[in-house]
């Protein structure tokens, strides 16, 4: 055998990703289908998002400079996406492309298409539009910092209300987590909610408050 190939940990998954099986995965699924029985109760529609998304969706000049507080360039997974028309011969395009860190771009991404689509068809009534996705996520975490919570792999759940400045809108989002928690079995004294801004917590990593 080639000693090239070898690699003492070839039955381990990568740092950071994990296999499930079992009573786990009989478990992830249940949490998954509560949630989502819980969120579309309310009357949020499900968007599942792909996997992989346009390098060019993260740059600069589409979120800003951090859209995370911990945000930096090389904790995303990026690749390229070779691109072949007509024949596996040929010379392929190559696309940037990264896997996921978080969903909000993506949705933000949808919603920016929807939203053309509309207009061009003249419909006044999308909205406000009520979203929510359950999502695998991937971020390259320092080696270090990994642990039984903190993997490269993870399952980001999050819901939006697009088109509406109303603050019952905040409301019914505290709501209906207070809801998801409990309908996964949470015990209300167990968890609370912290209300903050994107800006503040990114000034507050910068140290600059």
């Amino acid at each position: 055998m080639d000693n090239r190939f070898k690699d003492k940990n070839i039955r381990e998954p990568l740092q950071g990703f994990h296999d499930t099986f079992g009573q786990e995965a009989r478990i992830k699924n249940f949490l998954s289908a509560k949630i989502s029985e819980t969120f579309q109760k309310w009357g949020y529609g499900q968007i599942i998002l792909p996997t992989i998304e346009r390098g060019s969706s993260f740059s600069e000049e589409v979120i800003g400079g951090s859209p995370w507080p911990e945000w930096n360039k090389r904790g995303i997974f990026y690749l390229h996406i070779h691109d072949y028309f007509t024949s596996y011969d040929e010379l392929p395009q190559q696309t940037p492309a990264l896997l996921i860190p978080e969903g909000t771009i993506s949705v933000s991404r949808w919603l920016s298409r929807e939203m053309n689509d509309k207009l061009l068809s003249k419909s006044l009534t999308f909205f406000p539009k009520k979203v929510f996705y359950i999502a695998p996520c991937f971020r390259n975490e320092l080696v270090f910092k990994l642990s039984e919570i903190k993997k490269r792999e993870f399952i980001q759940v999050g819901l939006e209300i697009l088109g509406t400045n109303n603050i019952l809108s905040d409301i019914e989002c505290f709501l209906l987590l207070y809801n998801g928690f409990r309908s996964i079995g949470i015990q209300k004294k167990t968890f609370y909610f912290v209300l903050g801004t994107l800006n503040f917590l990114i000034l507050c990593a910068m140290n600059q408050i």
